[in-house]
C-alpha cells in the first residue's frame, strides 16, 4: 500500500471523512522528497513539544527506490533546524549517501532490522520526551483509561529488561505500532511518516495522562470490549494521518519553508 492509499473513515450511516493525503506522489524521487519533507517537519513539531533532547532521538523513513535502505537524522543536527536535505541514507552497516554527520550504530541496526522484518513499515520514530521516558521505567503497558489511550490497546509491547542497547526491540515490537523500550523510551512505526509521528505524540500524551491520573487516585479503566471497539477506530492509520495533518497546518502557518503540501 502506498503512502496515499488510505480509505475514507466512516463515522456514521452515510457519512465519511476522506482522510487520504492528496499531496503524496505515487513513486520515485517525488515520493522520496515528500517523505523527507514530512520527516523534517515532524522533527520541528517534536521540538516545539519538547521531544528534542540533545543528540538523542532517531527518526527514519524507508527509501522508496531502495527498500533495504532508509533516511535517518544526524545526531549533530537539532530537531528545531531539521530540513529535508539533512537526512543521511543508511543501512544497518552505516551511512551510504547524503550529508556527513554522526549516526548511532545501535539505532541504525535496530531500524534496519525493523524495516527488514516489517515490509508494511515506511517510518520508524524513536524520540525522547519526559513522559515517554518516565513511562519506560514502569515495566508495564498502558491501560485503556481514555478514548485516546485505546489507540494502543492490544497494539503495543514491552521490551524488557534493559540491556544497554536496542537488541531485541524488533522481536518485541512484532506486528505492533509501538514498543516501550524499558529504561530508554518509546518507538513507534507506521506505513507513513505522518502516522508514525502521530503515534509517538499520542503515546506521549497518553503516558502523561495515565501518570497524572494514577497520582490523583483510583483508576476506572474502559471495559475490554469497549476498548477493543474504540481501538479499531482511534488506532487506525486514517486517524493517525488526520491528526498529523492538523499539526502540519500549524507548522506551515508558522514556518514558510513548510508552507503548502
Amino acid at each position: 500500500m502506498s503512502d496515499a492509499s488510505i480509505a475514507p473513515l466512516r463515522i456514521g450511516p452515510g457519512r465519511a471523512i476522506p482522510l487520504q493525503d492528496p499531496a503524496v506522489p505515487a513513486e520515485g524521487p517525488a515520493l522520496r522528497a515528500h517523505r523527507l519533507r514530512r520527516l523534517a517537519g515532524a522533527l520541528r513539531i517534536f521540538d516545539r513539544r519538547g521531544f528534542g533532547q540533545g543528540a538523542t532521538g532517531h527518526v527514519s523513513t524507508r527509501d522508496p527506490a531502495e527498500p533495504g535502505r532508509f533516511w535517518v537524522n544526524s545526531l549533530d543536527r537539532p530537531f528545531a533546524l531539521a530540513a529535508p536535505d539533512d537526512f543521511i541514507l543508511a543501512d544497518g552497516a552505516g551511512a551510504v549517501a547524503g550529508p556527513r554527520g554522526d549516526l548511532d550504530r545501535d539505532a541504525l541496526a535496530d531500524h534496519a532490522a525493523i524495516y527488514a522484518a516489517r515490509p508494511d513499515v515506511n517510518a520508524v520514530i524513536e524520540a525522547r520526551s519526559p513522559a515517554t521516558a518516565a513511562w519506560a521505567t514502569q515495566g508495564r503497558l498502558l491501560a485503556p483509561l481514555t478514548q485516546d489511550s485505546c489507540t494502543f490497546h492490544g497494539d503495543h509491547a514491552l521490551h524488557d529488561p534493559f540491556n544497554g542497547t536496542n537488541q531485541g526491540v524488533t522481536s518485541a515490537l512484532a506486528g505492533h505500532k509501538a514498543v516501550i523500550v524499558q529504561h530508554r523510551g518509546v518507538l513507534t512505526v507506521a506505513e507513513t511518516v505522518e502516522t508514525a509521528a502521530w503515534w509517538f505524540i499520542t503515546f506521549d500524551d497518553t503516558a502523561k495522562v495515565q501518570l497524572q491520573a494514577e497520582a490523583a487516585g483510583t483508576l476506572a479503566p474502559i471495559e475490554a470490549a469497549v476498548a477493543d471497539d474504540t481501538a479499531a477506530r482511534t488506532g487506525s492509520p486514517r486517524i493517525g494521518l488526520h491528526g498529523f495533518l492538523t499539526l502540519w497546518q500549524d507548522l506551515a502557518a508558522r514556518d514558510p519553508a513548510f508552507a503548502g503540501a
